[in-house]
């Protein structure tokens, strides 16, 4: 029997003025609702899967509290929306058009901007008392994150896949907007973070510290990236396992929200042959 995995997929709410009836990032995650993927295995692509991934989905507010007060209990099985344990976090958020990248860099501060309610959170920056969900001292707050994934490897193969399917391809990215987007990815990835340090809490902030203001971490492209090595951006940044951020263009422009949930879901097969299971993505029900 196959082991068995269950992926959350995030999406948002509608944002800005005018605000939109739609939101590209969560029209792509629903059609993925209550999916069932068996996972093929590379070396033997027609025998068993190597793995099967239950998708669950959840839409977030576009809100920096309510963002604090939803997604840490994604983390814990027994207060989470769901009530499921999660072995991976997808978060979709929506860019701009012609654009569909994935992720590598979440910085704490630089969030200037209001959000939906019209709100900013307080100092610009995610606060210390996030760590306190996890028994963890609040000096120790990273002031960023990149996640575990060998994001330049997974492009390439999302580039392989889908060079016939539209002409807009996926590329890596450093700079995720200092918005609701980053800030959920950086609250993601810090609890993943927090979950795996609650045995060595005594993790020091100034070993964490990213020297360069969130200004001068805004950079683009594949050409900052090395597989496994620390992004040029933010050399010091933590990382974090069991979380990705990818973004979605607005619908039709070009992909229409199948192709953008085709995209995520090709992601969640790479990371049933590549990750999932493994140690690598830290701990989790079946990891």
């Amino acid at each position: 029997m196959a082991p068995e995995y269950h992926i959350l997929v995030t999406g948002f709410e509608p944002f800005g003025t005018p605000r939109p009836k739609t939101n590209a990032s969560w029209e792509a995650a629903r059609l993925l609702s209550d999916q069932r993927i068996a996972v093929p295995n590379p070396a033997d692509p027609g025998g068993a899967p190597q793995c099967l991934v239950h998708l669950h989905t959840l839409q977030l507010p576009v809100e920096y509290d309510a963002v604090l007060a939803r997604v840490p209990p994604l983390y814990h099985q027994s207060s989470n929306l769901k009530g499921q344990t999660f072995d991976f976090i997808i978060h979709v958020g929506q860019t701009n058009p012609q654009q569909l990248t994935v992720e590598q860099c979440a910085r704490r501060s630089g969030y200037t901007k209001k959000d939906n309610v019209e709100q900013v959170i307080a100092h610009h920056e995610c606060p210390n008392s996030l760590l306190a969900h996890f028994g963890l001292p609040t000096q120790a707050m990273p002031s960023a994150f990149t996640p575990t994934i060998d994001v330049p490897k997974l492009v390439t193969w999302l580039q392989q896949r889908h060079q016939h399917d539209h002409s807009l391809l996926a590329q890596p990215a450093t700079d995720a907007g200092l918005y609701l987007c980053e800030f959920t990815y950086y609250v993601s990835m810090c609890c993943s973070w927090a979950m795996s340090q609650q045995s060595t809490a005594s993790t020091s902030a100034g070993d964490n510290a990213c020297p360069l203001p969130p200004q001068q971490c805004s950079q683009r492209g594949p050409d900052l990236v090395a597989s496994n090595t620390p992004l040029d951006c933010c050399p010091k940044a933590q990382q974090a396992s069991r979380v990705l951020f990818i973004h979605v263009p607005p619908e039709n422009q070009p992909l229409t929200a199948q192709q953008s949930s085709q995209v995520i879901r090709d992601t969640v097969v790479w990371l049933g042959q590549h990750y999932l299971g493994s140690q690598s993505i830290g701990p989790g029900k079946g990891c």
